[in-house]
C-alpha cells in the first residue's frame, strides 16, 4: 500500500458522567477499502489527534453533521485552537464555529446563522446532561437559560410566560370605546399579562391562567414602560422566570365599571412537576351545526408522556367536521409524538405511503462506503436505554442511517375525518421543529391552512398583498451525542415529506393572519380578528363572535386593524418575544432508531 497514512486515534467513550479512552490504530483514507490512491486524507489532513473534548467534538461533527462535507480538514480547522480555561466556553465557541461554515445557497448565509443571537447557532447546541431529563436541574450551556419542560415530560419552574399588550380603551363609565363598531385600544398604556401557563405547573395549580393582568411581582408594580431598553426588560423578566419563588398579584380588570377591582395574590414556588403538553382540548359547536375540534398543544414531549392526554383529546374529536390545531407557542420536541399525531390527522386512504423521511449526510447513508475512521467514531458513541443513563449495549455504529431505514409510512389511526380533509394550524414565530414536521408531513395528503397568530413577529406582504408571518424554520433534527458531562445536539438529518419538500429553513409563510389576543384565555376572545375567531367565522356564515359588532372573513385585510395601530409596541416587543421563543424551542429529537 503506497502513501498510507497511519494515525493513532483515541476516541472519547462515555461511561455515565465520566469517561475513558479507547485507543486503536486507524488507517483512514476516505474510501473504506484500506487503500489510498490519492495520497490525501479527506477527514483529518496532516494532523495528530489528542485526547481532548475539542478534538472529539470535531470528529463527531465530521461524522454526524448534516453538512459534514463542507467542513475543513482537521489540520485546517485546528480544534486545539478553541481550548479555553472555561471548557464550556471553549466547546461553545468550537461548536458555533463549525456550524457557521456550511452556506445555504438560497440565502448566502450559513444554514445555522441566527441574526438575532450572534455567537449562537440557529439549531445546534449543547447542555449539561443532567438538564436533559427530569425538568432540568440547572441551566443550558449554550441555548436558553432555562427550558420550560424536558422531553421526558417534567417541568421544573414556575410555569409562567409573560406577554405585553395595550388594553382596550374605555370611557368614564367603563364602557368600551368603539370605532366603526369595533373596540379600540388605549395606545398610551401597556400592561403585563400571563400569555399562558404550563399545564401541571405551580402557576396552573394556583389558578393562574392566560389573560390574567399582572399588577405586582415580588412587591414591585413594574411594567413595560418602566424599562429604558430591551436588554433591561429581558433581564428583569428572565430573572423572575429563573427564580425559585414568586409573589404575584393579578387583577380582574384594568378599568372596572364599579370603580373597584379584584386583586388576587398567589405565592409560587419552583418545583418539579408532571408536565401536560395539552393546554386545551374542546369541541366548539357553531350555529349551523358544524362541530370544530380545537387543540392547543404546547410541545411534543416523548410519546410515553404525551399519549394519554393526546388520546383523550383525539377521542373528543371523533365526530368533528373541522379541526384547529393551535401550535403558536409550540417549539417542537419528539419526532415520535409528531408522527403519532400525523397518523391521527392524515386523510384516510393513504396507508403505506410515505409520511416523512429523515435524511442523514451522504457519509452515513451507505454503510458499504464507511471508512475505518468513520466506523471508529460511530462505535465510540454509546446508545442508552430510555432512562438516558443505562447503556443499551449498542452504539451509533449499529444504527441504520439509510433513507429506506428512516422513512416512516402512513398508518392512519382513529376516526378523525374532516371536511375536504381540511386542517387548520394556528402558528407563530415560535412554531418550530417537530411542529413544522407535523405540518409538512400532512401537506401532501390534507388541505392544510396556516393561520398566523400575530403578536410581535415582523409581518411581510405576500403575493396577494396581504400581511402574513412565518414559522421559525427548523427542518433539521438530531439525536444526542455525549461529550464528557455534556450532551450535544448538532444538526444530523433533514426531514422531507412525501413530495420531497423540506427546505423551509426560512419557515412556512401563513395563508391568513389573525391576532394573538393575550387579554383573554384560549377560545374566549371577543375580538373577531383573533386567529381562532377568524377561522370559525370562515366556517359558518351565521357565526358571530360573542361581544363583537361585526364579522370578518379569514382573508379580510388585517392591515388597518392591527399592523398599523399596534406597530410601535409590537416592534419594540420583537426582541423580548424572540428571546422567549429561544427559551421554549425544543430539539427535533429521535429517541428510537432502526438498528441494522
Amino acid at each position: 500500500m503506497n502513501n498510507q497514512r497511519k494515525l493513532i486515534v483515541c476516541l472519547l467513550l462515555m461511561v455515565g458522567v465520566g469517561f475513558s479512552f479507547s485507543c486503536k490504530k486507524v488507517i483512514d483514507n476516505g474510501s473504506g477499502d484500506g487503500t489510498d490512491s490519492t495520497s490525501t486524507d479527506g477527514y483529518l489532513g496532516n494532523y495528530t489527534f489528542s485526547n481532548s473534548k475539542y478534538d472529539s467534538l470535531y470528529m463527531y461533527a465530521k461524522a454526524f453533521y448534516l453538512w459534514n462535507s463542507d467542513l475543513p480538514t482537521f489540520q485546517k480547522f485546528d480544534p486545539a485552537g478553541y481550548k479555553n480555561g472555561d471548557s464550556l466556553k471553549g466547546l461553545q465557541n468550537e461548536l458555533y464555529a463549525l456550524t457557521q461554515i456550511p452556506i445555504n445557497p438560497e440565502t448566502s448565509e450559513p444554514y445555522e446563522y441566527d441574526s438575532d443571537y450572534q455567537g449562537e447557532s440557529k439549531y445546534s447546541y449543547m447542555l449539561l446532561t443532567a438538564d436533559n431529563t427530569g425538568g432540568g436541574n440547572s441551566s443550558f450551556v449554550v441555548k436558553p437559560n432555562t427550558q420550560s419542560f424536558t422531553l421526558d415530560g417534567y417541568g421544573n419552574d414556575l410555569g409562567i410566560h409573560f406577554g405585553f399588550t395595550n388594553p382596550y380603551a374605555v370611557d368614564s363609565a367603563g364602557d368600551y370605546i368603539l370605532k366603526n363598531g369595533e373596540r379600540t385600544y388605549d395606545q398610551d398604556t401597556v400592561i403585563t399579562v400571563l400569555k399562558y401557563v404550563d399545564n401541571g405547573s405551580p402557576a396552573q395549580k394556583a389558578g393562574l391562567k392566560r389573560g390574567d393582568i399582572i399588577y405586582k411581582m415580588n412587591g414591585e408594580a413594574k411594567g413595560y414602560n418602566d424599562f429604558s431598553s430591551s436588554s433591561a426588560l429581558n433581564t428583569y423578566y428572565n430573572d423572575i422566570l429563573d427564580g425559585t419563588s414568586l409573589d404575584i398579584v393579578t387583577v380582574d380588570s384594568l378599568y372596572p365599571k364599579s370603580g373597584k377591582r379584584k386583586e388576587t395574590t398567589s405565592k409560587l414556588t419552583k418545583k418539579q412537576y408532571d408536565f401536560n403538553p395539552v393546554i386545551l382540548d374542546s369541541v366548539i359547536s357553531l350555529p349551523g351545526g358544524i362541530k370544530v375540534g380545537y387543540l392547543v398543544l404546547e410541545g411534543f414531549t416523548q410519546l410515553d408522556n404525551a399519549k394519554a392526554p393526546l388520546d383523550k383529546a383525539l377521542a373528543k374529536f371523533a365526530g368533528v367536521s373541522d379541526l384547529v390545531v393551535d401550535l403558536r407557542y409550540n417549539g417542537g420536541g419528539a419526532v415520535e409524538t409528531s408522527e403519532y399525531l400525523a397518523n391521527a390527522f392524515v386523510a384516510s386512504g393513504n396507508d403505506g405511503k410515505t409520511l416523512f423521511s429523515m435524511n442523514y449526510n451522504d457519509s452515513l447513508k451507505d454503510e458499504s462506503t464507511y471508512s475505518s475512521f468513520l466506523k471508529s467514531v460511530l462505535k465510540s458513541q454509546k446508545l442508552y436505554n430510555d432512562d438516558g443513563v443505562t447503556p443499551s449495549g449498542k452504539t451509533t455504529l449499529d444504527i441504520d442511517y439509510s433513507v429506506s431505514g428512516n422513512t416512516e409510512k402512513v398508518a392512519k389511526s382513529g376516526s378523525i375525518k374532516t371536511t375536504n380533509n381540511r386542517i387548520f394550524f394556528i402558528v407563530g414565530g415560535g412554531t418550530a421543529s417537530a411542529s413544522e414536521l407535523l405540518i409538512n408531513a400532512l401537506k401532501p395528503y390534507n388541505n392544510v391552512v396556516l393561520v398566523g397568530a400575530w403578536y410581535a413577529e415582523t409581518p411581510e406582504v405576500d403575493a396577494d398583498n396581504n400581511y402574513e408571518i412565518r414559522t421559525y424554520g427548523k427542518p433539521v433534527g438530531f439525536f444526542d451525542l455525549r461529550l464528557g458531562d455534556y450532551t450535544m445536539y448538532m444538526s444530523m438529518f433533514q426531514s422531507l415529506n412525501a413530495d420531497s419538500e423540506g427546505d423551509y429553513y426560512n419557515g412556512f409563510l401563513t395563508d391568513a393572519l389573525g391576532y394573538d389576543d393575550v387579554l383573554t384565555d384560549f377560545a374566549k376572545s371577543e375580538d373577531p380578528y383573533e386567529s381562532l375567531n377568524r377561522i370559525l367565522q370562515s366556517l359558518d356564515d351565521t357565526y358571530k363572535v360573542p361581544g363583537a359588532s361585526s364579522r370578518v372573513g379569514l382573508h379580510t385585510s388585517f392591515k388597518s386593524r392591527r399592523i398599523e395601530s399596534n406597530a410601535v409596541l409590537r416592534q419594540s416587543l420583537n426582541s423580548f418575544e424572540k428571546a422567549q421563543n429561544e427559551r421554549n424551542f425544543k430539539p427535533m429529537v429521535r429517541k428510537t432508531f432502526r438498528l441494522k
